[in-house]
């Protein structure tokens, strides 16, 4: 019997699929598998969608539900591997290896680790979901959990202070333990020199608004409509498409969203001026002094040491073959601008009978005025 007909045997899991992770390569053919299911790696990107029900701004920066569409619907360049990835994989051994003793003295509880990563297929709601696993965990009563390992280095070491654990990963386990059915998911992280452990109990509640934005993002799919984007900076790729018409097209129904935009703004434009305002305050406080010390609070107002800049316009002027050798071109950016269509400028006098009768004398009088709208 394999792995897959003794877990379904004794769990009941709704697994499809058990095998030995041998094909997450980064390769060509690994990336069309990975288009094909929701792993757990994209559950935090549309977990961005609630995450402001959950009390935080995003899940995560690097990755949002635009951005994963695109990723699904157009086949990616392999990207070479980073350093920190790379690293990341030759400590996975070692570190698996380590997780039942390190279990046991975190925890208390005598397991046993399978020292082999696994891969999950699932369909649930006729959704694709995939789960890669770093090992299995075989708890002392015979029930499984899983084991995700992940390292990092001591400028993330924040995001686990108190306890903590970053919300991409608690997206990442919660995503595994809905695909597999597994209920408890240890994760053990190498941050820095740190070796830190976290248990992590199956969420409900929280699994089911993933499966909500999983079917919303299944739709999408279908339908070939992208989701809306959250203004996030990884989402600048996908935004920012060659110009190829220099036409204005009309799109009337989207004058709530410009009118919304435009509140804002003057509402950035006010708290800007009233935080201004308090900088000035604190800064005058200051005086000639490093800096102030507020209940906890160091704010600095240190003086920067001196630069030189380059006059690369005088240089030009004077140097124009020289400088012309290390010029090189690239494509121009695109330029976001909200500005209302006000009509032209009129001319307004105070007598037309003398506008007629002494033109010239007249401009000289005239003012421009444009029309507010």
């Amino acid at each position: 019997m394999n792995n897959l007909e003794l877990i379904k045997d004794k769990y009941g899991y709704r697994l499809n699929h058990l095998e030995h992770r041998h094909h997450a390569d980064g390769s060509k053919k690994w990336h069309a598998l990975r288009r094909a299911y929701i792993g757990g790696s994209d559950s935090a990107a549309l977990a961005n969608n609630f995450a402001h029900e959950i009390g935080i701004s995003y899940v995560t920066t690097y990755a949002s539900p635009l951005t994963l569409y695109r990723a699904k619907t157009q086949e990616q360049p392999v990207q070479v591997e980073s350093e920190a990835i790379a690293r990341g994989k030759r400590r996975e051994g070692g570190l698996r290896a380590i997780a039942a003793r390190t279990i046991k003295a975190e925890l208390g509880k005598k397991v046993k680790v399978r020292r082999q990563a696994y891969t999950y297929l699932a369909t649930l709601e006729d959704i694709n979901l995939g789960a890669n696993l770093d090992g299995i965990v075989i708890e002392s009563d015979g029930s499984l959990a899983g084991l995700e390992i992940k390292t990092g280095n001591v400028w993330v070491a924040k995001e686990w202070a108190n306890d903590g654990l970053p919300a991409n990963y608690y997206c990442q386990v919660q995503h595994y333990m809905m695909v597999t059915g597994l209920r408890t998911f240890y994760l053990l992280a190498e941050i820095g020199d740190s070796l830190l452990l976290r248990e992590v109990p199956y969420n409900e509640a929280f699994c089911a608004k993933l499966m909500y934005e999983y079917k919303a993002f299944q739709e999408a799919l279908v339908y070939e409509q992208p989701p809306m984007p959250l203004g996030l900076a990884c989402e600048n790729t996908v935004l920012t498409q060659a110009q190829t018409s220099s036409k204005y097209i009309q799109a009337d129904d989207l004058l709530n969203i410009v009118e919304q935009r435009n509140a804002l703004d003057e509402q950035i434009k006010l708290l800007e001026a009233q935080k201004d305002k308090l900088d000035a305050q604190l800064k005058l406080a200051i005086g000639e002094h490093e800096g102030l010390a507020v209940g906890g609070y160091l704010i600095s107002y240190k003086q920067s040491k001196a630069s030189i800049s380059f006059d690369s316009k005088k240089f030009a002027l004077e140097h124009e073959d020289l400088y012309q050798r290390y010029c090189s071109s690239k494509v121009g950016s695109r330029r976001f601008l909200v500005k209302y269509e006000q009509s032209k400028p009129s001319i307004t006098g105070d007598n037309k009978q003398f506008a007629l009768e002494n033109e010239e004398l007249y401009q000289r009088y005239c003012q421009e005025f444009q029309f507010m709208p």
